[in-house]
């Protein structure tokens, strides 16, 4: 091998390693999603809930994280229904649990999902127990009846980087603080390749 292939295969190595070290100094994206609870006549409450690092959270297991003490029934045919947030729904099973959803008024939990391309509130098509949260989501929970009338209550228009600043900020924070390992790693590679190069080409040529 001559010396300029060698120094060719130098800088086609470090041409490797430097933008390995880029791509795995990036961010992963927030695995984190938004979940706001409306009950009556009272200001909404929003958590910013962190996802399983496996990305199967699903719309109960979004409830569990955060703590709130609800009622739900796993035995119908939508997989899960909730029942009762804090105080307010159906105490099943001693009650149905849609017990205020009987006649001429339906009025129950109805869980929504927010659209992330139009930022608009769609009635969830999935049962809360099969439903998947990505990260960014958001998800809302409303007592309220459940018709497009004007009884029907909407979730409030918060997004994702509405609910999750704070903990958006602590986290970028933190990444700032933290030694970024591959890139120096890749620099440091980088320095021992172009000093091999300069060495080599300082060592006499035999005639």
């Amino acid at each position: 091998m001559n010396r300029s292939h060698f120094c060719l295969g130098l800088l086609l190595l470090a041409g490797l390693l430097l933008p390995s070290a880029s791509i795995q100094a990036q961010s992963a994206p927030p695995n984190r999603a938004g979940l706001i609870i409306v009950q009556p006549d009272q200001d909404p409450l929003t958590y910013c809930v962190a996802l399983d690092s496996d990305a199967q959270t699903t719309g109960i297991q979004m409830l569990e994280q955060v703590g709130l003490d609800f009622i739900a029934d796993y035995g119908n045919s939508m997989g899960a229904s909730i029942c009762s947030i804090g105080n307010t729904g159906c105490a099943f099973p001693s009650q149905d649990c849609f017990c205020q959803c009987q006649g001429a008024t339906c009025i129950y939990w109805s869980y929504h999902r927010l659209d992330p391309d139009s930022t608009t509130w769609v009635y969830s098509q999935f049962g809360a127990g099969q439903a998947v949260v990505p990260p960014g989501a958001v998800e809302a929970w409303v007592w309220s009846s459940g018709d497009s009338g004007s009884t029907q209550i909407q979730p409030p228009d918060l997004t994702f980087a509405d609910i999750c600043a704070g903990e958006l900020t602590a986290a970028a924070a933190t990444e700032t603080d933290q030694i970024d390992w591959p890139m120096y790693l890749g620099f440091a590679a980088l320095l021992l390749i172009l000093g091999a190069a300069s060495l080599w080409r300082r060592r006499p040529v035999a005639s």
